[in-house]
């Protein structure tokens, strides 16, 4: 291990660090490439160089999951034959994210004290700023201006582009860095107990609140709040107290009256939660009503388990891609359709645990078996919802935002107890 100094970072990381940074919130918008290869090729190198040099030993969580991908990966062509596509969509849109997951697991290991105290202290200012500057923009997007869009010629929906300079097609990605920067902006009111900052995230989150109406953000509806109660709302329970308790309930009761107060000032909020949250709620919570049409990603997950052979292998790792057009309409628009139509549930459910024991490396500073365990099942849930809801496994910058958060998870531990 590297000695823990709060200077002791090298340069290199730091490049690689800031460039995950810059690479969720321009990347996209910039380049709109598939940079898969290049960012795992500058990984690669860094930990290869890390283990020459002696600051890097290879763990034996590391060894095991190699095993994993590699027995997985192997049975699956004996299975089903090699094809073209296989190192692709096998390693750069299958386990190829985890390298990123790893390079924060080893930052965290050995220069815990400078990420904490330099690296997130800027790193809050920076996302601040860039929110105010894009949502600007967003706002300047709105009724068909194309006000700075770039590389949405592949996608007809111009409500996905309205996200600034997050880039095309990238709510997702927005939702993500959304829920990032209000983890930091509580964790800091927490600490510094600051009025102002407690004022900020509530006109931020009425901004998301109203934006993700008029981009079509679904999903924000359904992440912000879930991450938000678990991350905050868990701890609360342990230890409550009168004084708690009842900021927690005129801050509940401030959040409800604020939200249907948005509801009915604005059409377009009330409209759009009156009929596409509601229905995608309505659709996953009744999926075997034979009176509820299937959402879509769930539609498309039963169509690679009758005809991908999802119960057993699949069909073959690199066999199909993402939105094939010899398939169903937006197929892969998830990775649950496209891993169950390419290896089967079996490679589903090992890529979701994977992600999920990487995830929970990275954070997990408990001692308590219990809270450990707890932990973990909140994590798979939330990289089983995500895979269900996006292409976690294919698209680095989802990642990088899941890791923002899991940092800004981790920094506000012990803020509440």
């Amino acid at each position: 291990m590297i000695k823990e100094d709060k200077e002791s970072i090298t340069f290199i990381e730091k490049i690689i660090l800031w460039m995950f940074v810059m690479d969720l919130l321009i990347g996209k918008w910039i380049f709109n490439i598939s940079e898969n290869r290049y960012i795992y090729s500058i990984i690669i190198v860094y930990f290869i160089y890390m283990f020459i040099t002696k600051k890097y030993n290879i763990e034996k969580s590391d060894l095991i999951s190699i095993t994993i991908i590699v027995v997985i990966l192997y049975i699956n062509i004996l299975v089903n034959g090699k094809n073209g596509n296989f190192f692709s969509y096998g390693i750069l849109f299958g386990v190829g994210n985890l390298l990123i997951i790893k390079f924060f697991i080893q930052l965290f290991q050995s220069n815990r004290r400078y990420m904490k105290e330099v690296f997130i202290v800027k790193l809050r200012k920076v996302f601040n700023g860039y929110f105010w500057i894009n949502s600007i923009v967003m706002y300047k997007q709105l009724n068909g201006t194309y006000f700075l869009m770039r590389h949405y010629q592949n996608n007809p929906m111009y409500e996905d582009h309205i996200t600034g300079f997050i880039g095309a097609s990238g709510t997702h990605r927005l939702t993500l860095f959304w829920i990032a920067l209000i983890v930091f902006n509580i964790n800091y009111y927490l600490d510094s107990k600051r009025k102002a900052t407690l004022l900020t995230v509530i006109i931020q989150l009425i901004y998301m609140i109203i934006m993700s109406a008029y981009n079509d953000n679904t999903i924000f509806y359904v992440l912000m709040p879930l991450i938000l109660v678990e991350v905050y709302g868990i701890r609360l329970v342990k230890k409550i107290g009168i004084k708690k308790l009842f900021l927690v309930v005129v801050a509940t009761i401030f959040f409800i009256n604020t939200f249907n107060y948005l509801k009915t000032v604005n059409v377009e909020v009330d409209s759009f939660l009156s009929t596409r949250v509601s229905e995608k709620i309505c659709q996953l919570a009744n999926s075997e009503d034979e009176n509820i049409d299937d959402e879509e990603r769930i539609e498309l997950l039963k169509y690679s388990l009758k005809y991908g052979n999802g119960y057993k292998f699949g069909v073959g790792i690199g066999s199909v891609s993402y939105s094939d057009s010899r398939l169903s309409r937006h197929f892969g628009m998830s990775e649950i359709s496209i891993k169950t139509y390419e290896g089967g549930l079996i490679y589903l459910f090992e890529l979701i645990l994977l992600y999920s024991t990487y995830m929970y490396i990275l954070i997990c500073r408990r001692n308590s078996i219990r809270s450990k365990i707890i932990l973990f099942i909140i994590v798979f849930f939330n990289i089983l919802m995500m895979a269900s809801y996006t292409q976690i496994f294919r698209i680095p910058q989802l990642i990088e935002g899941m890791v923002l958060i899991a940092i800004g998870i981790d920094m506000g531990e012990r803020k509440l107890v």
